[in-house]
C-alpha cells in the first residue's frame, strides 16, 4: 500500500505569568510497498511572562527520530529570553534570543552548541482562520554549520462546527551539516479537534 500517516497531538495552557506548549508528532509513509519516512518528534516550551513587560524568558526541550537520518535519535535543549514585538488580539510576534545544547546519536554520536535566533508570528485575519508562522535559526558556536527550522499553518475552522478545522502546513530543516540531503521538506494537511 501507499501513502502517509500523520499524527500529533498539541497542550497549550497560558495564565498571566506563563505559558507553556507540548507536541508530539508521528509520521509514516509508503511508496511501491517500502517505507519512505518514519519520524517522531516531542517538543515542550515554558515561556514565564513579566506582566506591564514586553520581555519574557524560555526554556524548552526537543526530541527527534528519524529512521531515515544519520543521526537516528536527537535531543536539544534551549533556553534564553524573548521579546513580544507585537502582542495585540489578532497578532503576535515574538522575537527569541538563546542558546543550547543538541545531541545527536546514532551512526554518528556528536554534541554541540548552539546559539538560537528566533521569530514566531500568529495572525488571525477574521473569525475561524489562524495562520501562523516561524523560523529559528540555529548556528553552531565555534563552527560554520547551522540549521534553519520553518514551519507554517493554515488553520481553518469548519462551518458549524466549534471544534473541528482543517489543518495546511510545512516543515522545512536546512542543516549544512548533512552529508546527503540538506534540505528536509514535509508537508501536509488534516483534520484537528480543538478542545
Amino acid at each position: 500500500p501507499e501513502g502517509s500517516i500523520r499524527a500529533n497531538l498539541g497542550l497549550r495552557r497560558k495564565t498571566e505569568t506563563w505559558r507553556w506548549k507540548w507536541e508530539g508528532i508521528y509520521r509514516v509513509a509508503r511508496e511501491d510497498g517500502d517505507r519512505t519516512s518514519h519520524h517522531g518528534d516531542l517538543g515542550s516550551r515554558y515561556d514565564w511572562l513579566m506582566r506591564g513587560s514586553r520581555w519574557f524568558a524560555f526554556v524548552g526541550g526537543r526530541y527527534q527520530y528519524d529512521e531515515f537520518e544519520s543521526w537516528a535519535h536527537r535531543v536539544q535543549g534551549v533556553a534564553g529570553p524573548g521579546y513580544h514585538l507585537v502582542d495585540s488580539e489578532s497578532l503576535s510576534l515574538d522575537a527569541l534570543l538563546g542558546t543550547g545544547y543538541t545531541y545527536e546519536f546514532g551512526s554518528r554520536d556528536e554534541g554541540r552548541v548552539e546559539l538560537l535566533l528566533g521569530l514566531e508570528a500568529s495572525w488571525k485575519p477574521f473569525e475561524g482562520h489562524e495562520l501562523s508562522l516561524s523560523n529559528h535559526l540555529l548556528p553552531q558556536v565555534n563552527a560554520s554549520e547551522f540549521r534553519n527550522l520553518t514551519r507554517a499553518e493554515w488553520k481553518m475552522k469548519l462551518m458549524g462546527s466549534e471544534h473541528l478545522a482543517l489543518v495546511l502546513g510545512l516543515d522545512n530543516e536546512y542543516d549544512t551539516a548533512d552529508e546527503g540531503e540538506k534540505y528536509n521538506l514535509k508537508y501536509w494537511s488534516s483534520l484537528a479537534y480543538d478542545f
